[in-house]
């Protein structure tokens, strides 16, 4: 059997950050899928998307 490497808080708060980051701005589910899957296609777009979304807001 193999050990398995625990999540510390700091790790888990991290990701759960993120996600909401990615979300903000999201009116629908599709519209989160369509942005999470941009990103997996193009991690370099994530600046820009970030960005377009907290300008949204302002």
């Amino acid at each position: 059997m193999s050990e398995g490497y625990a999540m510390t808080d700091y790790q888990y708060s991290s990701i759960i950050e993120m996600i909401d980051i990615l979300l903000e701005g999201c009116s629908s589910i599709s519209e989160a899928r369509e942005k999470l899957a941009r990103l997996k296609k193009n991690p370099q777009e994530r600046n820009a998307s970030v960005d377009k979304d907290r300008d949204k807001e302002d």
